[in-house]
């Protein structure tokens, strides 16, 4: 069931419009309308609405699944155009009729359910895990300051000292020999 943009649904393709859409033209092939059997027998039908298939966001579009994406038949095996409408009309009839009934019995607990998990989620995270998260920053960052001042009182003697120690020395390159020397 494909939807246009007003909203209204059009009829889903026949076996025909689909097999014509992806072989090549006759002319090329040299087949003719006699060679892809009867013309197909036009199922109407009313088509039944899934909710949420206006999705204006596209966030599901990896759940639509539509009958002639299933049943791909290959080239050279076909199946007669009236039972490959037949069996895409089932198809899509039986998903969405199930999806109506299952959406019927269910949504109401699972939005419940979902409705309380993720309330508890947000309790959760705005009343114990971002305090929890500020209270341990408050806590490193006191933490850092002790340690960078037991870290400069220890090593900063050290490093100072092998500074002073290194820095008497003086190294130079002697160009005209390529070798270091001490100037």
């Amino acid at each position: 069931m494909a939807t246009s943009s007003s909203g209204t649904y059009e009829p889903i393709q026949t076996y025909q419009e689909y097999h014509d859409s992806e072989q090549p033209s006759s002319r090329a092939t040299g087949s003719t309308s006699a060679d892809r059997g009867p013309p197909p027998v036009l199922i109407t039908t009313t088509d039944v609405a899934i909710p949420g298939e206006d999705d204006a966001k596209e966030i599901a579009m990896y759940m639509r699944v539509e009958g002639q994406q299933i049943f791909v038949e290959a080239d050279g095996v076909r199946s007669l155009p009236q039972v490959y409408e037949i069996a895409v009309l089932v198809y899509n009839q039986v998903k969405a009729w199930t999806y109506i009934i299952l959406t019927t019995v269910f949504a109401v607990l699972m939005a419940i359910i979902w409705g309380l998990f993720f309330a508890i989620v947000s309790f959760l995270m705005i009343w114990c895990v971002n305090p929890a998260i500020r209270v341990m920053y408050i806590m490193i960052r006191s933490f850092s300051k002790l340690w960078a001042t037991v870290y400069q009182s220890c090593f900063d003697p050290v490093y100072l000292s092998f500074a002073l120690i290194f820095s008497r020395a003086k190294v130079g390159v002697n160009l005209r020999k390529g070798a270091i020397v001490e100037v």
